[in-house]
């Protein structure tokens, strides 16, 4: 009974590792983002997922299934953590959305299935002697094995971390996109490595360290491999691995100081914390009017004062374009300063509702305006709305339309592009950087 309990125990334990293993990557995955903020968990976060993709489930009929099923799995464990901050929004909004977003690390687990590596079979001796050659060397790495060939680790690394970085951007623009918290915003803090983000966007940094997991999980298995037969090749894949990224972050290093001389430009920011449920109800108007008059003060009170004063997105109670009061507000509070005011609005025209950021300038005598592009679905807007009517009326935040030019803010001595929380803004900022900056 005792050992028939140990057996049934063992069992248990060798069917749960690769589903816990896979809950593991995606608390690994969230804890890079805030509010924990452990960036160099990116390094490793996807590893237990490899792992149990590749050495688990040999046994499972449907084993491209399983993996589908195991990444799926990884991803509703991270977007449910990483975005909990979206019940602030709407929990039901939270909930329902992750088991779509958990698609796309999903089916990277299915091309991770796909391209697991196999040993080749080898071919079986007709002669008596040939089996018991056969049999002396069954516990040695197989001379065929690619897990001890850096070649196929270098080619494998690539063409995960190239799907990785594929189905992020596809995240970011399907049904409009979903961009969040790609894996390479976790070296958001890490300047010297984010320098190539210049080059390549976020997804060059993705690129890396998806690539880098890769390495690291084929790595610990050749180790293992090696042990076994107390044979050993050098390790190119880890060595070319550890050098690209030790270039990447020399490069950063050296960029940063050779940086071309700049005038200084200094901005405040104002963020009121006015609650949701506030922001748009006429009681609290003169509460937020109040609030943002206080904190813009205190701002260009300093001394010199600042360039710009930014404001959040939809920060006014109303379109300050079209509602008198908003309008009257910000042109007083512009004419007061010497700062320049960027500010997000509701912006409204023959009857269509965009989501808008308005630079004001010249003390109010000028007014800049962008309509984003990027809309946030089933938050701004419906897929699909023009076809199914119904869901178009549900909330009226869903009836937001999206902008026709993306437009650089301009004045005499900068210019500047604009990005809301989903906006695609890394081919603009990458365009100002190279050749619009002033």
């Amino acid at each position: 009974m005792k050992k028939s309990g140990i057996l049934y125990s063992a069992s248990s334990i060798q069917a749960a590792w690769p589903w816990l293993a896979a809950i593991c990557s995606g608390l690994l995955y969230a804890g890079c983002f805030a509010p924990f903020n452990l960036t160099w968990l990116c390094w490793i976060a996807l590893t237990p997922l490899l792992a149990a993709i590749w050495f688990s489930g040999a046994e499972s009929r449907r084993r491209w299934l399983r993996n589908l099923i195991l990444g799926y799995v990884a991803g509703l464990t991270f977007f449910w953590t990483a975005f909990s901050w979206l019940t602030t929004v709407t929990v039901l909004g939270w909930f329902v959305l992750e088991f779509y977003m958990a698609i796309y690390i999903a089916l990277w687990a299915w091309f991770c299935g796909l391209l697991r590596p196999r040993a080749a079979r080898a071919t079986s001796g007709e002669t008596k002697w040939d089996q018991m050659l056969a049999e002396a060397r069954r516990t040695a790495v197989p001379q065929r094995s690619p897990w001890t060939r850096s070649t196929h680790n270098l080619l494998l690394a690539l063409l995960l971390a190239a799907a990785w970085t594929t189905l992020e951007w596809l995240r970011g623009w399907v049904f409009s996109g979903f961009g969040w918290n790609g894996l390479g915003v976790a070296l958001h803090a890490n300047w010297p490595l984010v320098q190539i983000a210049e080059f390549t966007g976020v997804a060059g940094l993705s690129f890396m360290v998806a690539f880098a997991n890769v390495i690291l999980v084929t790595t610990a298995r050749r180790l293992i491999l090696e042990a076994r037969t107390h044979t050993t090749r050098p390790h190119f894949d880890l060595t070319l691995t550890l050098a690209a990224i030790v270039g990447v972050l020399a490069f950063g290093l050296r960029a940063a100081q050779i940086s071309p001389p700049a005038k200084s430009f200094r901005v405040a920011a104002v963020q009121s914390n006015i609650p949701q449920n506030q922001k748009f109800d006429p009681q609290f108007t003169r509460k937020i009017f109040d609030q943002f008059g206080r904190l813009s003060e205190i701002a260009m009170r300093s001394n010199p004062p600042p360039d710009l004063l930014i404001w959040p997105e939809s920060s006014m109670p109303g379109p300050v374009l079209l509602e008198p009061a908003s309008y009257r507000f910000v042109m007083d509070l512009a004419a007061s300063g010497e700062s320049d005011l960027l500010l997000g609005t509701i912006d409204e025209e023959n009857g269509d509702v965009y989501n808008a950021a308005l630079l004001v300038s010249d003390g109010g005598e000028r007014v800049q305006v962008y309509r984003k592009l990027h809309l946030v679905p089933f938050g701004e807007y419906v897929p699909g709305r023009h076809t199914v009517p119904l869901p178009y009326h549900v909330h009226p935040h869903q009836r937001r339309c999206a902008g026709r030019s993306r437009n650089l803010f301009r004045r005499h001595h900068w210019r500047t592009c604009q990005t809301f929380c989903t906006s695609h803004g890394n081919e603009s900022r990458r365009e100002f950087a190279r050749g619009h900056h002033k």
